[in-house]
Formats: C-alpha cells, structure tokens, sequence
C-alpha cells in the first residue's frame, strides 16, 4: 500500500466515503470497488516517492472519476437521475 500524507489519506477517506455512500442500496460490492480503486492508486503511484501528497493523489483520483460512476446506470435510483439531470441540464 502506498503511503500518504495526512492530507492525502483525509482526501481518500473522503473519496472511498463517497463511493460507499453511492454504492448504498445497490447490488455492487463495495468492498470490491475500494480495492480496485486502493490498486489503481498503488500502480498509479509506483516509483514515487513517498509519503505521496495530496496533490499526487488528487491527479489520479480525478483520472479515476466521480464516485458515482462506480454504480451501473440501471441501478441508479429515480430520483437520483432527476437531481443529476437538474443539476447538469439536458445533454
């Protein structure tokens, strides 16, 4: 596991927390999902030096994506859409 800075482990927390809070009432394991999300981090930052900051973390979290984006779009709830689609306007 690559180590953080205090900074950068708050900003995971965040991150994972969010994911969890997504992944809530759906059929996706979220365990799975931070594991794959711990593994990404890992190779993204081989060879760094370490502890790896907040701002190295932030770059590959946002390559990562939305916490959102870990639920299947059939399992998004309705009224999750309708906020989303209020939010970001038509496409």
């Amino acid at each position: 596991m690559t180590e953080l800075t205090p900074p950068a482990q708050a900003a995971l927390r965040a991150y994972l927390e969010r994911v969890r809070v997504s992944l809530r009432g759906t059929s996706v394991d979220a365990d799975e999902v931070e594991r794959d999300v711990q593994e990404h981090i890992d190779v993204a930052l081989n060879g760094r030096s370490e502890p790896v900051s907040a701002a190295d973390l932030s770059d590959v979290l946002g390559r990562l994506g939305s916490p959102d984006q870990w639920v299947p779009d059939e399992e998004v709830p309705l009224w999750r859409r309708a906020v989303t689609r209020i939010s970001h306007g038509p496409e």
